[in-house]
């Protein structure tokens, strides 16, 4: 559980998040699994070797799953172009991108 969030966080890949953050490759998530652990917030990279943000975005949307999309995605100069892009597949979620670690 995250204390700023209320909730627990998810993160999918190689990206760092917070203490106590679930963590799971996105080839272990489903409907299930998401209705497990009941994520307020899942944390993706923009590019990672097992999942590129896309595929997170489309996974969490065909589990039917609303929540907070986070993308961290450093050194990208038109951020606000993707998080578009990205929120028109992430259908009843929140998206957004901004600069990771």
């Amino acid at each position: 559980m995250d204390e700023a969030t209320g909730g627990t966080v998810l993160v999918i890949g190689g990206v760092s998040g917070p203490d106590g953050a679930a963590r799971l490759p996105l080839a272990r998530i489903d409907a299930a699994v998401l209705a497990r652990l009941a994520p307020v917030q899942v944390i993706c990279a923009l590019f990672d070797a097992s999942a590129d943000a896309m595929a997170v975005a489309e996974r969490l949307t065909e589990c039917g799953w609303s929540g907070r999309l986070t993308v961290l995605a450093p050194g990208l100069p038109d951020r606000r172009m993707v998080q578009r892009e990205l929120q028109v597949v992430a259908t009843g979620i929140t998206v957004e991108v901004i600069a990771g670690h």
